[in-house]
């Protein structure tokens, strides 16, 4: 079956399979009951349903996690005060779930076209309750869909699309995404919140909403050039790749929006040193507040660290600093630096390859950044479930970019620009910095579509120029193929 395979710049997008449904209608005797239902165990709610056979959710090693019910509790006209919206998981593995972690959510629709078709969604956080226990211990999971009351409304009819869920296991990297693809519509009102306080009248129905499960592949792509915010700074690229079957585009139209959300931090200066003695000695002072003559300067720290030297008429200028300070015989004083840090957080030895010529994998930066202890000044930040020192990063980002969560609808027909060193620097400040040794500082690439559609012209190329055509990374194309 030929498939065409999108190229999406910047983002990354899971989706996934429809599961087997079963439904629990939740009732209460009154209207001052929704603590109360929170802490029934997730099996007594299950079992108190006519057509939950539980002979039909057995043990198995190899199946996922999967949603067998959706609860809407407490639905009144009157006030929303016992309103609430539950999930029930079906844990087939008895896999060691976080329940504490903030990662485990939930993907339901907020708004609609004019056909009755979701056009925008958002995750909402799960907040967990309880799991089964004894002979079915962890095979049934129990969570509360945190900020459910934005979905409340006055109306006799209510609609809940849910495409996705996604579950943090203990041990793993990353949340893993379960694909659902279910409409619940509810109408009529349970036991204790209609008009009739001593029946129920609601209707449950549940319909399949389609959805699919991608593979996705990451890469990314540097160019040469020197990028528009000056020495030190590149351009990067990150994408992601995947394919989808040609049946589904026909039947349904190609993707034209993707919604993408992250959480982007910059770190403080990574420093690499090529002498191992310089190291030990450096390795001792790592989060190390200097807290002298204004956090400059501490005479009892036994070295000072500067970077990117430049000058600034009969001084020199250092771009990056830590205790900087100059003693030559018959002067001293504070040298001049553009940003002078109160202490080091990054330090690693290159095992005497030259700093210029060493590589630090992004796995041993996450490495390194998930085991750091050694000062909290700033607090933590909440990285992939794990509490990590915010010492590490600067309170702020590039300017453009927002610090901290970030979500942002990518349309098929948006365009970006990266910019080179040459679009806001003239050719005198090329030569202040450069000298007649210039790198290269023209590159810049305009009206960059955001998600690409990759054909066979555009695989009939070199290895190099379909890296650098699509924005790829030359070690990527190979699989990419």
């Amino acid at each position: 079956m030929k498939r065409l395979i999108f190229l999406i710049l910047a983002i990354t997008m899971l989706l996934g399979i429809i599961p087997t449904q079963s439904i629990v209608y939740a009732s209460a005797e009154n209207s001052s009951y929704l603590q109360a239902f929170e802490q029934i165990n997730v099996l007594d709610d299950l079992t108190s349903a006519d057509n939950f056979d539980i002979s039909k959710y057995p043990y198995d090693e190899t199946g996922e996690i999967a949603l067998i019910n959706f609860v809407e509790f407490g639905y009144s006209l009157s006030n929303s005060d016992n309103y609430g919206l539950f999930i029930y998981l079906y844990n087939p593995a008895k896999l060691d779930i976080n329940t504490n972690s903030s990662s485990n959510k939930i993907q339901m629709a907020t708004s609609y076209n004019e056909e009755g078709l979701p056009n925008d969604y958002m995750k909402f956080e799960l907040e967990f309750l309880n799991k089964s226990s004894g002979e079915y211990e962890g095979l049934f999971y129990k969570f509360k869909i945190k900020n459910s009351a934005s979905f409340y409304e006055k109306i006799t009819e209510r609609r809940y699309d849910i495409s996705g869920i996604e579950i943090f296991v203990t041990g793993s990297n990353n949340a893993t995404e379960y694909g659902v693809g279910g409409t619940w519509l509810f109408k009529g009102f349970s036991k204790g919140f209609g008009s009739d306080a001593t029946q129920s009248t609601l209707e449950v129905e549940v319909n399949d909403l389609y959805t699919m499960e991608l593979e996705i592949y990451s890469t990314f792509y540097r160019p040469n050039s020197i990028s528009n915010l000056g020495v030190g700074h590149q351009n990067t690229v990150n994408s992601v790749y995947f394919a989808v079957d040609n049946e589904v585009l026909n039947t349904y139209g190609s993707l034209q929006k993707i919604k993408a959300e992250w959480y982007e931090y910059k770190t403080n200066p990574i420093i690499l040193i090529q002498n191992e003695a310089v190291y030990e000695i450096m390795q001792e002072y790592l989060g190390i507040v200097i807290t002298e003559n204004n956090g400059v300067y501490d005479e009892d720290i036994p070295f000072s660290f500067l970077s990117g030297e430049g000058s600034s008429g009969s001084m020199t200028t250092w771009e990056y600093g830590y205790n900087g300070y100059w003693n030559n015989g018959s002067q001293t004083g504070y040298l001049s630096i553009k940003n002078s840090y109160p202490a080091l957080h990054y330090l690693f030895y290159t095992e005497n390859i030259d700093p210029s010529e060493y590589v630090l994998t992004g796995a041993e930066l996450e490495e390194y950044i998930k085991t750091y202890n050694k000062s909290f000044v700033n607090g933590t930040l909440r990285l992939k479930d794990n509490n990590i020192s915010a010492d590490l990063f600067s309170n702020k980002v590039d300017s453009g970019r927002i610090r901290g969560y970030n979500i942002h609808e990518i349309d098929t027909n948006d365009k970006f620009d990266l910019l080179s060193y040459d679009s806001n620097h003239t050719a005198w400040e090329k030569f202040l910095e450069f000298g007649f040794w210039a790198p290269d500082t023209s590159g810049e690439l305009k009206d960059v579509s955001p998600i690409e559609i990759v054909e066979a012209k555009d695989m009939a190329q070199t290895d190099s120029n379909i890296a650098k055509n699509l924005l790829i990374n030359e070690s990527d194309v190979s699989k990419f193929k």
